[in-house]
């Protein structure tokens, strides 16, 4: 019976991944992407949404690695706190990115995302804003959306 049990994956050490990370071994780099990339995960999608979201990861446990490397990270207490903060920025650059992008619309474009997404109304209600019927609305809303994910790739 004890047999059918199923145990828990051991977690690495935290100090032997900063030395291994440190000494760039391959093994390191991989235990420190399996300890980290899933919380990254949850968070970049819950902060930035899902766009490109493995590249992110990998760029945050990159970055977390090169500060190892380099020195600047050392006690293992201090490597999730400066994970989070990586999250935390990188999303801040993609609001950033995204405003930028708003910017460079043209301003009906723009309006009509704004008031969908961003105000949360109603396709009814921007409809009677804009004066437009809700077949309008909705090409419009696609034309929007279609060149702003074009934009944001672009920047």
């Amino acid at each position: 019976m004890l047999a059918d049990r199923q145990t828990a994956p051991v977690r690495p050490d935290m100090r032997d991944v900063i030395r291994r990370v440190s000494a760039r071994q391959d093994s390191g780099l991989k235990d420190l992407h399996s300890l980290f990339s899933g919380g990254i995960r949850f968070s970049l999608s819950r902060l930035a949404g899902l766009h490109a979201l493995d590249d992110r990861v990998d760029q945050i446990i990159s970055v977390a690695a090169q500060a190892i490397q380099q020195g600047v990270l050392r006690q293992p207490q201090d490597l999730a706190a400066f994970v989070r903060t990586a999250v935390h920025n990188l999303a801040g650059r993609k609001t950033e990115i995204m405003r930028t992008v708003l910017l460079t619309m043209p301003k009906r474009d723009r309006e009509v995302l704004a008031s969908f997404y961003l105000e949360e109304k109603s396709p009814r209600q921007v409809c009677l804003e804009f004066n437009i019927t809700e077949s309008q609305f909705h090409i419009l809303k696609s034309n929007a959306k279609a060149s702003f994910r074009h934009l944001y790739a672009t920047v």
